[in-house]
């Protein structure tokens, strides 16, 4: 089987859905597939997320990679920029609101033409069986259904991180208007696709009830970890200053369009003003991006002194962090669709995890509950101040006992996704 993966997201660059498709690409490998990729140069896959030789290694064994310039508005964000901080600045100069909701389907509509022609030429070179496009952005399905339309390619998978409509991307900020332009325009593109891979039940019924000619070619596709990543993985080293405290970790993203951590603060200020000295007891690191507003917030609390900001590191640099923590620190999605990518990790980590909730129904919360080494919480002061003030006086344990992990293996999923492909898709059995 041979398989076209078109997809802006990929190796050297750290972040969730590169992850996801370097992963994919090296368990399809290993399943006997053939994989090409098309993707973006590597000075645009990192102008926001920085180099993972470790993803490049995973990433050695595709046939092919068809690495194409950023389109002019990437250009225009990446010119004369070197700090991060510099970077986020002129991101969001650029994909201001106003702009933003005239770029349909997203800020990447410009490179569409290019890599339509060199997704044609790899197939016309390739000749693959399937094409796989992945997103966000949703540009990338937008390819694959101008392919599938000119009948030069047999199958089409599209797969979905967030959600096209319905989901918060942080990169739109769509006006209300927008919302029947996406949805003519989603409609239009997945007509003709003959899988649609989501990660998450919620968002499987959120297509079948949209979308209902979807339904059959619906399928969950999680996001996962794989054990390789975790052996002799080396520990972090903390300074001498936080020796003793109880140290909580959090990785990834932290921006207010998604995650409210204003619970968790003002409940530390509660724990701090009753008389716990907690720059005593605590340490809460921030490993990745934290919104500057959110972070001015952290740094003028009264407990300011127990954060700790890490920048972005590489993935593997980054489960060292998780298996160092007493404790994972886990912020609720707003949104009740997705789980996000790192939650594997932090399973599979085998640490406790402390997740503050926002909705019973959250899939992550309904993923947790399922694993006697996590802590589920509303997200409101008062349940945030009591189960911090256990934690501190009795600790929160470290065994785990996950009976559902090894399904979210990236092999396991590779595999999965073959034998559906190959059945539903391809007509095979046996």
């Amino acid at each position: 089987m041979k398989a076209l993966l078109v997809t802006a997201n990929f190796a050297p660059r750290s972040a969730s859905p590169a992850i996801r498709t370097v992963h994919l690409s090296k368990y399809l490998i290993k399943a006997g597939w053939q994989i090409e990729v098309v993707t973006y140069d590597i000075n645009a896959q990192i102008l926001f997320s920085p180099e993972d030789d470790g993803l490049t290694r995973k990433a050695s064994r595709v046939e092919r990679i068809t690495r194409l310039p950023a389109g002019i508005i990437r250009r225009a964000a990446m010119k004369g920029i070197m700090r991060s901080e510099e970077r986020q600045c002129r991101k969001k100069r650029l994909l201001s609101k106003r702009l933003t909701s005239l770029m349909v389907p997203d800020p990447h509509f410009d490179i569409i033409p290019a890599f339509l022609n060199a997704t044609r030429l790899r197939i016309h070179h390739f000749d693959p069986d399937v094409l796989v496009t992945f997103c966000y952005p949703f540009s990338m399905h937008v390819v694959g259904h101008l392919i599938k339309r000119s009948k030069i390619i047999p199958y089409w998978v599209a797969d979905y991180g967030d959600p096209w409509i319905g989901g918060g991307v942080e990169e739109l900020r769509r006006p209300k208007w927008r919302k029947k332009v996406d949805a003519c325009l989603e409609r239009r593109v997945l007509s003709n696709c003959d899988m649609v891979t989501v990660t998450t039940d919620a968002a499987m019924q959120l297509y079948a009830a949209r979308f209902q000619p979807l339904r059959g070619r619906l399928l969950v596709v999680p996001m996962g970890y794989d054990p390789e990543d975790f052996r002799n993985l080396p520990r972090i080293q903390f300074a001498a200053d936080d020796a003793g405290c109880f140290k909580m970790v959090y990785t990834g993203r932290l921006y207010e369009e998604a995650r409210n951590i204003e619970p968790m603060l003002t409940a530390l200020e509660q724990l701090q003003d009753s008389g716990l000295q907690l720059t005593h007891a605590l340490r809460m690191y921030f490993i990745g991006e934290v919104q500057d507003s959110i972070r001015r917030r952290m740094e003028s609390s009264v407990v300011g002194g127990i954060f700790r900001f890490v920048p972005w590191v590489a993935f593997r640099e980054s489960l060292s962090w998780m298996i160092s923590a007493d404790c994972l620190l886990l912020i609720g999605n707003k949104s009740i669709l997705q789980v996000p990518g790192k939650v594997y990790n932090y399973l599979a980590s085998g640490r406790p995890i402390l997740m503050t909730s926002e909705n019973w129904d959250d899939p992550t919360a309904q993923l947790l509950r399922g694993d006697n080494a996590s802590h589920i919480v509303d997200n409101t002061k008062p349940a945030i101040t009591k189960e911090m003030m256990r934690i501190l006086e009795n600790g929160i344990g470290s065994d785990r006992k996950c009976a559902f992990l090894g399904k979210y293996s990236w092999e396991y999923i590779a595999k999965s996704l073959v034998n559906v492909i190959n059945e539903r898709v391809m007509g095979w059995t046996g």
